[in-house]
């Protein structure tokens, strides 16, 4: 991506369990991690931009304890 970093967190939708999204340049598609250290399953998408310049990503990720994909939405600034 940009160099840039951003992270966010989340609850599953179906059972609660929180999600941690730490987003580095590196990980341009596995983009997400569970509060164990786990590697979670997740895609992220830029959507388009804020009026701030703020980038809009969808980040969307599998939960590893009941499976269900969940679907967030991001807005970061990259510059």
């Amino acid at each position: 991506m940009t160099g840039k970093s951003f992270r966010g967190k989340d609850h599953c939708y179906v059972c609660g369990n929180e999600l941690h999204c730490p987003v580095d340049p590196d990980s341009a598609g596995d983009a997400a991690e569970s509060p164990d250290g786990t590697d979670i399953p997740a895609d992220m998408t830029a959507t388009g931009k804020e009026e701030d310049g703020s980038i809009r990503f969808e980040v969307v990720c599998t939960c590893p304890d009941c499976r269900t994909r969940n679907k967030y939405f991001i807005s970061a600034k990259m510059i």
